[in-house]
């Protein structure tokens, strides 16, 4: 540790303030508290402490944060409607409801246009809902749930397409299937428009 405040010192003789040098330290050294194996940091040349340091924080509150059901996150934990017997506007409601909510906790729904509003309520009722994940309310990157994999089949169990049929009929633009045709040398699904068209949902996101 004493290395490592007289690299420090140096650092902060080229611009970083004495109190950015401390909260580094202080910060490597929780971290380091809380974790397994040696926690080891690559210092990028040219990058601020104060960088690195919004870096490290952003570290530490993950490594403390609790592990919860998504639904535990929810606002208000609201009651979830009978996808089997709520009527479309019953449904339509809930759903619009739902995604305000999540919103509200940084979770963003996409590529969910192809779906109709039923099959997109039950989905995320059964695969975002109850999901265990890191609770972070401050986080400033959104969790992105990505629904253009998803089909159910008859038994009603939710199955990923690797395929990436969806994403390609509804949602890929002509240069990214022109793209997956030439990396992939199979056949391309026709292009067709999403029936159910959400003003409320996020702008597209690309994970391609």
């Amino acid at each position: 540790m004493d290395d490592f405040f007289k690299r420090r010192e140096m650092d902060a003789s080229f611009g970083d303030a004495a109190d950015d040098v401390f909260e580094n330290a202080y910060l490597l050294d929780r971290l380091q508290d809380l974790l397994d194996d040696d926690f080891l940091l690559f210092i990028k040349r040219g990058r601020s402490l104060k960088r690195e340091n919004e870096y490290l924080r952003e570290a530490l509150a993950w490594e403390r944060a609790p592990i919860r059901y998504v639904y535990e996150c929810l606002p208000g934990r609201p009651a979830i409607a009978d996808a089997r017997t709520a009527s479309d506007e019953e449904i339509s409601r809930a759903l619009f409801d739902l995604v305000r909510r999540l919103r509200e906790i940084n979770h963003v729904i996409l590529y969910a246009d192809h779906l109709s509003d039923r099959r997109l309520y039950r989905l995320i009722v059964r695969n975002v809902l109850s999901q265990e994940l890191k609770y972070l309310p401050d986080a400033k990157s959104p969790v992105y749930w990505n629904f253009c994999y998803f089909t159910e089949e008859e038994d009603d169990e939710v199955l990923e397409d690797d395929r990436e049929w969806n994403w390609l009929t509804y949602y890929a633009t002509d240069a990214q299937r022109r793209a997956w045709l030439l990396r992939s040398g199979e056949g391309l699904p026709p292009k067709l428009s999403a029936p159910h068209r959400r003003e409320y949902l996020a702008e597209r996101v690309c994970f391609h």
